[in-house]
């Protein structure tokens, strides 16, 4: 008997140089932090740059007595009012009233600024994917320039994991993205964001069929929204957890929302809403229809919550259907049923009623060899009110003039056929 040929043993497919393993698909993206610090490092490399600037805005020659000098040190940021931050960096020779001409653009630590004649635009960069941005004011002290930030936007913008790791949700999600555009009103010293990203609609909603069903109900009344499938219609769920900060350090929050093309044009066509949604930390739920543009094989939407809908919590992007008969919330219990009276219905004008007929009477059968009597028909013209007329005494012996006016009042009171009946009972 000849020997079993053995099985070769399944060679690993090996990937091409650079590419990285496809990590395990899971529910719930890894949590990223996102570290808020208020320190600035000032390098003696960025001194350099930058003393060069400010001596060129302020008409110095190089080498001149004059001149000022950027100091390498460690400075904070600091929340001076609500939505402005300030930097004090220490610049040697610089007298107060000294004015900046032209253009000043400078990189001091993690701050930078471009600005004209003194004033412009700048950003902060707190940590990756996490910045803050605002108008710039350059203010010039004794021995110190001022950075000044205001109208101050904490704009985060998270690593988020390419949709094929995140298990559940709708196939045709293959691509999503966000960020966030908020008011910053002030800048807490080691507080920190974390994020993560699902595509099923409970990873972080308890009860998510009726917390959704409640925000498609917040565009069109009570009964009048849903979401249809709750797996499909649900493209992807972000939770913000926030550490050290509190929405009253935050305004009002602009979120951008990033969904494969496939995802929304079939929702589109389905003739739903987009929606992006905040569920709070105490359960408020709050829907706004996303204004959205599709650029290449992604749709972009975009909403702005304000007031005390602004700030951090759970977000959502969801489609939604307007339902063509609202859901009635409660039925009544029936109560006793009264009979109907019958009342008139009004008849619109010009329009003529046709009377219905009357069925005629069934004649009775006479019995055999009598023949009926024949029914004067009616007269159409009204019977005239009766006058009294004089009879004139009888003749003697009472002739024909005595029958004849009995006959003439009886039919003027009873009608023809009286006075014919009679006539033939006289006649016999």
């Amino acid at each position: 008997t000849p020997a079993p040929t053995p099985t070769a043993a399944a060679t690993p497919t090996s990937l091409p140089p650079g590419v990285t393993p496809m990590p395990t698909p899971v529910a719930v993206s890894m949590p990223q932090e996102l570290q808020i610090t208020t320190k600035v490092v000032i390098t003696a490399e960025q001194t350099v740059e930058v003393t060069g600037a400010l001596n060129e805005a302020l008409g110095i020659e190089a080498g001149a007595a004059e001149a000022v000098e950027v100091v390498a040190t460690t400075t904070e940021l600091v929340s001076v009012a609500p939505r402005r931050i300030e930097a004090t960096i220490e610049v040697t020779g610089l007298q107060a009233g000294a004015e900046f001409v032209g253009d000043v653009d400078l990189t001091l630590g993690n701050i930078t600024v471009e600005t004209t004649d003194g004033e412009g635009t700048g950003e902060i960069v707190l940590a990756v994917g996490l910045k803050v941005v605002g108008d710039v004011t350059l203010v010039v002290k004794d021995g110190a320039l001022v950075i000044v930030f205001e109208d101050t936007r904490l704009i985060v913008e998270p690593d988020v994991p390419p949709a094929e790791q995140l298990l559940g949700g709708s196939d045709e999600v293959t691509h999503i993205d966000v960020s966030f555009d908020v008011g910053l009103e002030a800048l807490p010293e080691g507080a920190s964001l974390e994020i993560e990203i699902a595509k099923t609609a409970d990873a972080f909603v308890e009860d998510a069929g009726a917390v959704f069903k409640l925000a498609a109900e917040q565009l069109f009344g009570e009964g009048g929204g849903d979401v249809e499938d709750i797996v499909d219609d649900v493209a992807f769920v972000v939770q913000v957890t926030r550490v050290g900060i509190e929405n009253t350090d935050l305004g009002d929050n602009t979120i951008t929302m990033e969904i494969s093309r496939e995802w929304y044009d079939n929702r589109i066509e389905q003739g739903k809403t987009i929606v992006i949604t905040k569920i709070a930390d105490d359960g408020t739920v709050t829907a706004s229809a996303a204004a959205c543009v599709v650029s290449g094989d992604v749709a972009i939407c975009q909403v702005t919550l304000t007031g005390d809908a602004g700030g951090f919590s759970v977000f959502a992007m969801i489609a939604v259907v307007q339902l063509a008969t609202p859901t009635p919330t409660s039925t009544p219990t029936p109560g006793p049923t009264a009979t109907p009276t019958a009342a008139a219905t009004p008849i619109p004008p010009g329009v003529t009623v046709t009377p219905t007929p009357t069925a005629a009477a069934t004649p009775t059968p006479l019995p055999p060899g009598v023949t009926p009597t024949p029914t004067a028909a009616p007269t159409a013209a009204p019977i005239p009110t009766p006058t009294a007329t004089p009879v004139p005494p009888p003749e003697p012996g009472g002739g024909a003039g005595l029958i004849i006016a009995i006959i003439l009042a009886v039919f003027i009171v009873g009608g023809g056929a009286a006075a014919f009946f009679v006539l033939r009972r006289r006649g016999g």
